[in-house]
């Protein structure tokens, strides 16, 4: 029976790490380790891993200073003794037989990735879960047409979350581990699992299985400021230097320009140095200036003035409309 090495990097977990941990300990598949590592908690969350979890020795509790949560997996990763790898998030929980499942459907065979649905609810909602994965990716035999579809060249981008796939010691070590330099992107998992699915030969869909995603107000994720957006970008560049590797067609370089108009959209207010370097990148690969992004009006006036100017007055219009919200709540008071 296969050894599988779960890692749960934990930051101020206190209200979820339980719910975590205890779906892992439910799995149908018992033989598992678990390796939480603390990312330098300030709240209750080693009090009650100690008190609830010290007698179990499938459980293993490291501390680290705060360091980010690719530095946390490393270390979850140097002490594990699995030859699978679920990467699981403290607020995240998986269904009872979602490693057992998947590890069965791989076989002997891996090299084989597989994945489950994910199920996604607000970090305080036991119910009313909606699946967020909808592109029909499933089965295929070729790693790159499926990262390319996971990234929109079909048109519509989608999503896998990290706690969907479980990863074979033999990937993980053809793909190499996190990228540590992207502690403050909002999005390293893509850049790890994009590196795991083009070291992998083959993507299987597990449909019997589930794993639950909560909403963070709060998480890196959603978060909106200088550091994360050169994350962001940096995180992209990384993806698409692998892709362009294998192939530097002129549908990837599309693609490409498509993503890096939407960094520049979400993140260019927050840092323009973002918005210089993707423009560059842009005109690198062959296009004059940004993908057709964002909604009706902000196309319209990008089209008659420029994006950046676009830009601008949506970054002030969000400004007012932020003020206007504080403004109306303190007069209801």
């Amino acid at each position: 029976m296969e050894l599988v090495s779960v890692i749960i990097p934990v930051y101020n977990g206190e209200k979820t790490i339980c719910r975590c941990v205890d779906s892992v300990l439910s799995q149908t598949w018992t033989n598992i380790e678990i390796i939480i590592v603390n990312d330098g908690s300030t709240d209750g969350t080693c009090d009650i891993l100690a008190s609830k979890y010290s007698n179990d020795n499938r459980i293993q509790v490291i501390s680290q200073n705060q360091s980010g949560s690719p530095v946390a997996r490393n270390k979850g990763i140097k002490n594990a003794k699995g030859n699978y790898f679920q990467f699981l998030d403290s607020d995240d929980y998986l269904c009872n037989n979602k490693i057992k499942n998947q590890i069965e459907l791989a076989g002997s065979d891996k090299s084989v990735l597989v994945w489950c649905s994910t199920k996604k609810n607000s970090i305080n909602q036991e119910t009313n879960y909606k699946i967020i994965d909808k592109k029909e990716l499933y089965n295929i035999n070729d790693p790159l047409s499926f990262l390319l579809c996971l990234n929109g060249i079909d048109g519509n981008i989608s999503m896998i979350q990290p706690n969907a796939f479980l990863v074979s010691k033999e990937l993980l070590n053809k793909a190499g581990n996190w990228n540590e330099s992207l502690r403050y992107s909002p999005d390293d998992d893509s850049e790890f699992f994009s590196r795991v699915i083009l070291s992998s030969k083959k993507i299987l869909f597990d449909k019997n299985s589930f794993n639950y995603y909560s909403a963070q107000k709060n998480s890196l994720s959603g978060k909106f400021d200088s550091l994360s957006a050169s994350g962001a970008l940096k995180t992209l560049k990384l993806k698409f230097d692998n892709i362009l590797l294998i192939e530097n067609s002129l549908s990837v370089r599309m693609l490409y320009r498509k993503h890096l108009s939407i960094v520049s959209y979400l993140y260019g207010p927050y840092n323009s140095e973002v918005l210089i370097e993707s423009l560059n990148i842009i005109r690198s690969l062959g296009f004059k200036t940004y993908a057709s992004v964002g909604g009706f009006y902000f196309r319209f006036i990008a089209y008659f003035t420029s994006f950046n100017t676009a830009l601008k007055l949506r970054h002030f219009l969000k400004g007012l409309l932020k003020i206007s919200n504080i403004i109306s709540i303190f007069i209801l008071r």
